[in-house]
């Protein structure tokens, strides 16, 4: 139920190499919510997944067209409804449809090496999939092809990533009645010195109330640690988290605006050690109209790491360190990696990692739902 066999011809013949169509069960099991996105909320986005059926010997197999973008997720669905051998996303960062986020698992640590560092994951694994989705080499003279790599990759691909099972903190706000509202976070990851964004989302009530459940702490890291029996964790925020609605409101007089707040959650809420909630008020954030500059008011924020429409702009990922190949390899369908089994976390172990909470590892899922190991 995770994925269906899609072909792309090789040269001018009757030549084909195969790569995997992600479906939605994919992009909604655990190890990938996990792996890929951290944990974060997964939003769909207008790119589709096309192909057509082909003759081939005695049978027929479906051959990507590669994909297409579209201006809105209405244009993009309305056309796979009426083609008939399409799919909303399917491929990279793209699920079908949104994906929640967690509330409880967070990162904590990763292997300082990535999956850029192997010849047979850049150009088996990662050469099919840019190739027959994206119609384009992921490998050339020189080295990975950047625009493709952030299609595929929505965050680093650590060789190892280590997750820990928290109860999460919550934080509470007021704002204007019957909103979504979203809530992020950027997160530095020190082992591939690259950062991502956390979110999630809210509905504000009749009465203007949210409430969500986050696994991120922003300040009081040095508090605990393996001393006190928690995790050291070394992802840590790069900011406060960012509130905001998602929607736009042009008024009469033809000021533009929203609401928005920051709200901080400290490692004893994460935890457990601390049960009371963060609050935030948003405040009315003027984004245009005759002085903008001079009517924003309050604790308001204009965080660049999530889109006015509520959905989380994709984080860029690190290319390697001198991209290697020439891109001459061919990839042949027998030397399909498999997934690397976890590596287990001893509990007692010291350094940053050393946990007693309860960890989940996560080895790099090349060729389908990574390993997931449970302490």
């Amino acid at each position: 139920d995770y994925y269906e066999p899609l072909f792309y011809r090789v040269g001018q013949g009757n030549s084909f190499r195969r790569f995997q169509r992600q479906k939605q069960p994919y992009y909604e099991s655990t190890a990938i919510r996990l792996y890929h996105f951290h944990g974060s909320a997964i939003e769909p986005e207008p790119v589709v997944l096309d192909w057509e059926r082909e003759s081939v010997g005695q049978g027929s197999i479906p051959v990507s067209q590669g994909i297409q973008r579209f201006d809105n997720m209405s244009a993009a669905r309305q056309y796979v409804r009426e083609d008939g051998s399409s799919q909303v996303g399917g491929v990279g960062r793209y699920p079908e449809e949104r994906v929640p986020a967690m509330e409880h698992y967070r990162l904590v640590g990763t292997s300082d090496r990535t999956a850029f560092s192997s010849q047979r994951y850049t150009q088996l694994a990662m050469e099919k999939v840019s190739q027959g989705a994206f119609q384009q080499r992921f490998v050339g003279q020189g080295g990975i092809n950047r625009q493709v790599n952030q299609q595929i990759h929505p965050t680093t691909p650590n060789w190892v990533k280590v997750f820990e099972r928290v109860p999460g903190a919550t934080i509470q706000g007021q704002g204007p009645e019957n909103q979504t509202v979203q809530v992020a976070v950027r997160m530095l990851v020190p082992g591939s010195n690259t950062t991502f964004v956390y979110s999630q989302r809210a509905r504000t009530g009749e009465d203007g109330q949210f409430s969500v459940t986050v696994p991120y702490s922003t300040t009081g890291y040095d508090e605990f640690g393996p001393e006190e029996g928690y995790t050291d964790p070394e992802v840590r925020a790069d900011t406060a988290y960012q509130v905001r609605t998602t929607g736009i409101t042009t008024n009469e007089s033809g000021y533009a605006y929203r609401f928005a707040g920051t709200a901080n959650v400290s490692e004893a809420q994460v935890i457990g050690e601390d049960d009371s909630p963060t609050t935030v008020d948003l405040e009315r954030q003027v984004l245009a109209g005759p002085q903008a500059g001079n009517e924003t008011t309050g604790n308001e924020s204009d965080s660049g790491d999530t889109g006015g429409d509520g959905e989380t702009t994709p984080t860029p990922t690190a290319t390697p360190d001198g991209g290697s190949s020439d891109g001459s390899a061919t990839p042949t369908d027998s030397a399909t990696p498999t997934a690397t089994a976890a590596q287990s976390v001893d509990g007692n172990s010291g350094g940053p990692l050393g946990i007693l909470g309860t960890l989940a590892a996560v080895a790099l899922p090349l060729a389908g739902v990574a390993a997931l190991r449970r302490r």
